[in-house]
């Protein structure tokens, strides 16, 4: 092994004993400066009873802006509300429409956690082949309008739900001001931004003005991606 730290052990390393070692050693400096770096964008879940808990996932939603003139509401784009279904521990997403100033429209989507076996009032607001309904005015949005919206650059994205670490199960918590903020980095420049293939006849994300691979990632994701990059180049060195 040729990590500092192992320089005194397994001297005598039979066949990858040493590969392994160093290949443990390095990853877990990766780790450790990979947290030490960007560990910050990464905010504990705070679960009911006000303990916290390691987050495993964010779950995001597309939005566009509803065409109808007396609502405007960024509305969400989501196939199913269900979070997990087994029995005893259903959960889901509910929806709610607030007030909210600071919006264009003066209101936005909200969103709780429900547990009710009997499961979401609706099951989503995506459909495959008929475009979306507005989960505010119940006004029908075709595919024609989301795609222009994508190829605009006016689609965006809310947190809809965080998912913490149980013991042996995941816990659902309704999205805060502190894991919104987290996500608000800026992209870093140094991104794979080579375009993809456009095939009309392929429901491939051009049609939805994602057409370069880094618009497949959001900007978190690419910062831990080229972080977890140059981490790679400096084990080198």
């Amino acid at each position: 092994p040729v990590h500092p730290s192992l320089q005194s052990k397994l001297i005598e390393a039979r066949g990858a004993e040493g590969l392994a070692a160093d290949v443990r050693a390095y990853g877990q400096w990766m780790r450790d400066e990979a947290w030490r770096r960007i560990g910050h964008l990464y905010p504990k879940a705070t679960l009911p009873d006000g303990s916290k808990a390691t987050v495993i996932a964010w779950l995001w939603a597309r939005t566009v802006t509803c065409p109808n003139p007396a609502c405007g509401i960024e509305m969400p784009l989501v196939r199913s509300w269900w979070l997990g279904k087994k029995k005893g521990k259903e959960a889901y997403v509910v929806p709610k429409v607030v007030s909210d100033p600071t919006h264009p429209s003066g209101l936005r989507v909200a969103f709780e956690i429900g547990h009710d076996p009997a499961g979401p009032r609706i099951e989503g607001t995506m459909s495959g082949r008929q475009g979306a309904v507005c989960v505010a005015c119940d006004a029908a949005v075709s595919k024609d309008h989301i795609k222009s919206q994508g190829m605009s650059g006016e689609m965006g994205a809310v947190l809809m739900a965080v998912v913490a670490e149980g013991s042996r199960q995941r816990i659902y918590c309704a999205p805060t001001p502190e894991h919104e903020v987290a996500a608000r980095v800026d992209r870093p420049l140094d991104v794979p931004n080579q375009e993809l293939g456009f095939d009309p006849r392929n429901l491939w994300t051009p049609q939805y003005g994602l057409t370069r691979w880094s618009d497949l990632f959001t900007n978190r994701q690419l910062v831990a991606l080229t972080t977890f990059s140059d981490l790679v180049l400096e084990a080198r060195d």
